[in-house]
């Protein structure tokens, strides 16, 4: 698996590529912990389309139940575009909101940013 960390000034970007493992996301994923906790980021952005395989739905809890293990805060809101289907990624958001994650998913990555974007001028300061 190839992933790439991108930021700018106000979103910071997760793509992944290729065929993942647990192993693998898990290390990517932590990179990406580390990058939002050291710029202090309030929104995510997790890039999946380009994943060539699918994690189990037992995966993708095991790693919802690790995010704050992993390095997370509770104050970052997720916005992900995902391969999964539209009931898997609704079973998704409902396991992460459960926890106390505030995680959204998508079915295409324009659609995941325009939220993200949304959220960030919504929740802006006028100076």
């Amino acid at each position: 698996m190839n992933y790439l960390i991108s930021t700018n000034d106000n979103i910071i970007k997760l793509k992944l590529k290729g065929n993942v493992t647990d192993e693998e996301l898990i290390f990517a994923l932590k990179e990406f912990a580390n990058k939002i906790n050291e710029e202090n980021y309030l929104v995510g952005i997790v890039d999946g389309k380009g994943l060539t395989n699918v994690l189990e739905l037992s995966a993708k809890y095991s790693i919802i139940s690790t995010l704050e293990r992993l390095g997370f805060s509770r104050n970052c809101r997720f916005y992900i575009s995902s391969n999964s289907q539209i009931e898997e990624r609704k079973i998704i958001e409902n396991i992460a909101f459960n926890r106390g994650w505030r995680l959204y998913l998508f079915d295409n990555t324009e659609e995941a940013v325009h939220c993200a974007e949304k959220f960030l001028l919504q929740n802006s300061k006028v100076v």
